[in-house]
């Protein structure tokens, strides 16, 4: 009887170990985490819980094959797929959490269970405070990067925030949506913009309004992330991020004229 309960404890325990290690690398894709240094910190948190594992990783796709004791027989493969987004708030506190399981601080049931709290918090910044700060976002980078007038700033700071709603809108109700959404919001704030362009009699600056206010959709993050994993030797992730990056900004930029064809054909 004992040596059964003894069993039934080693399989949850070795359960709760995977659970962990597969929830921890969900939220690292989650929540944008650089996948450079990514396969190092999964492979030292299957170190520090004993658990034979391997990692291959792809942009967006992880795939984890968990090995039995002797290393040689696999006794699971996961493939873990998430399209997430930067969150700093959240990726701190990740990895705050895998910094104490690697140093036995917590175990890897508690580890979970602190994930499954991170992934269920709010987020640190309400709607409207999104709003003020891509406003703020789009009136200086108008001012600084497109030698934008004030008036011209006050209009991408709108567009920029009007774009900040349409985008957690979209994201939260129409996935299939939420895929195409930075072709067709390039598309509409470049239209609007050159409405307001004609409206006002050519005194605004259709160029700088139309590249302010799509400033925050354009694939800063995945272009630098995509270089740091380059610089450190990590050539499959790095290229397929840096080309898909390239892709998305030719979208965009094809999307801004693409009003004008339209309205001329």
């Amino acid at each position: 009887m004992r040596s059964l309960l003894h069993g039934s404890e080693l399989s949850l325990d070795r359960k709760h170990r995977h659970k962990y290690i597969i929830d921890l690398a969900q939220s690292f894709l989650t929540y944008g985490a650089p996948t450079h240094s990514l396969e190092a910190q999964l492979k030292r948190s299957a170190k520090a819980l004993g658990v034979r594992a391997t990692f291959l990783l792809l942009p967006n796709v992880i795939f984890i094959s968990f090995q039995a004791d002797d290393g040689v027989h696999v006794t699971g493969l996961h493939i873990v797929t998430q399209i997430g987004s930067l969150s700093l708030s959240q990726l701190r506190a990740t990895h705050r959490v895998y910094t104490k399981v690697v140093r036995h601080q917590w175990d890897a049931q508690h580890g979970w269970q602190a994930l499954k709290v991170i992934g269920e918090a709010v987020p640190p910044f309400a709607q409207w405070q999104q709003c003020i700060i891509a406003f703020l976002a789009g009136f200086t980078i108008t001012l600084l990067a497109f030698d934008g007038s004030t008036a011209d700033a006050l209009c991408s700071g709108i567009f920029a925030a009007l774009l900040s709603t349409l985008a957690s809108f979209v994201a939260t109700s129409n996935p299939l949506l939420a895929k195409v959404f930075e072709l067709l919001a390039a598309f509409v704030i470049s239209a609007i913009a050159r409405g307001v362009y004609s409206h006002t009699n050519h005194r605004l600056c259709y160029s700088a309004i139309s590249s302010g206010g799509i400033v925050l959709i354009l694939p800063g993050f995945a272009v630098m992330s995509a270089a740091l994993e380059l610089s450190h030797k990590t050539m499959l992730t790095g290229s397929l991020k840096l080309v898909w990056a390239i892709f998305q900004a030719l979208f965009i930029v094809s999307g801004c004229p693409s009003h004008h064809l339209i309205a001329h054909t």
